[in-house]
């Protein structure tokens, strides 16, 4: 996931402006925050994840820490899906 957001904020980055003008265009907000939410899901879901892995892997009770996993990964692909294919 990080090289696709990587590849997706290469081109919203500013830019240094050229020489010859004084124009500096501003950033684009918009695309920022979408990339922004869309990392935010991504680390969210890799954290429930790990943390709902790490509690079968020591033995201990994981039902709730999997169902989260599960409502937290499935409301996040319908959320994120939309802004990673505009």
């Amino acid at each position: 996931m990080g090289a696709s957001i990587d590849m997706a904020i290469r081109p919203i980055m500013p830019r240094p402006p050229p020489p010859s003008s004084s124009f500096d265009p501003p950033p684009k907000k918009a695309v920022q925050h979408h990339c922004v939410n869309m990392l935010t899901y991504s680390d969210t879901m890799g954290f429930m994840t790990d943390r709902a892995a790490w509690r079968i892997s020591v033995g201990l009770s994981f039902g709730k820490e999997a169902a989260m996993c599960k409502a937290w990964v499935s409301d996040s692909f319908v959320s994120w899906w939309p802004l990673a294919t505009r």
